[in-house]
């Protein structure tokens, strides 16, 4: 899987030892040493994966990851740090980051981490357009089922209505709240 990729670091030793691995592996690696463009940068060339140096000034790492996700929500992001502490961690969760890549780097190292990432990539927006198919398919489904004239309704085990067509409200004379989540008994014979 060929990508386009981002290094943001001051430290031209680590991205020139990235961008040779990457370049090796066929992907298109572009570096930058100024954070504060990065983001610009991301929203015009769409990358697959970014690469974010936590040791670099001018910005704060995780501000910088919510502004590139921000920018393109579809980017990969991976923290380049010299070891994960805990802090970093706890941030990597809620800054919805693809992993770390921890010093000291080797090829094999630099290829796996970027290849989970980009694999990683490809699985969300698969689910994403999986997720839309499947939305879809439901309300296609329920305007179908809304436009049977006969009340149709759905029970668990215990006779409480999990869905019900748009007849069923309209022949009880009720709305959504006052139908669903009840007991069918309750709601259609008025018993306990």
């Amino acid at each position: 899987m060929k990508a386009k990729i981002l290094l943001i670091s001051h430290d031209d030793d680590l991205t020139k030892s990235m961008s040779k691995v990457l370049e090796k592996e066929g992907h298109k690696v572009t570096c930058l040493d100024v954070p504060s463009s990065a983001v610009t940068k991301c929203r015009e060339e769409k990358y697959d994966l970014v690469f974010i140096d936590v040791y670099i000034r001018e910005i704060a790492y995780d501000k910088l990851v919510g502004d590139v996700k921000k920018a393109y929500p579809e980017t990969e992001i991976v923290l380049v740090t010299t070891y994960a502490f805990p802090e970093s961690m706890a941030k990597g969760q809620v800054l919805d980051i693809s992993g770390y890549l921890i010093k000291p780097l080797s090829e094999a190292k630099i290829r796996n981490v970027t290849d989970r990432a980009l694999r990683q990539g490809v699985l969300a927006r698969e689910n994403r357009r999986l997720l839309l198919t499947v939305t879809a398919a439901k309300k296609e489904w329920e305007a179908t089922v809304d436009a049977i004239e006969d009340p149709i309704f759905v029970t668990d085990f215990d006779y409480t209505i999990l869905r019900a067509n748009l007849a069923t409200f309209q022949k009880l004379g009720k709305g959504v709240n006052e139908v669903v989540g009840k007991k069918c008994y309750k709601v259609f014979h008025c018993v306990d």
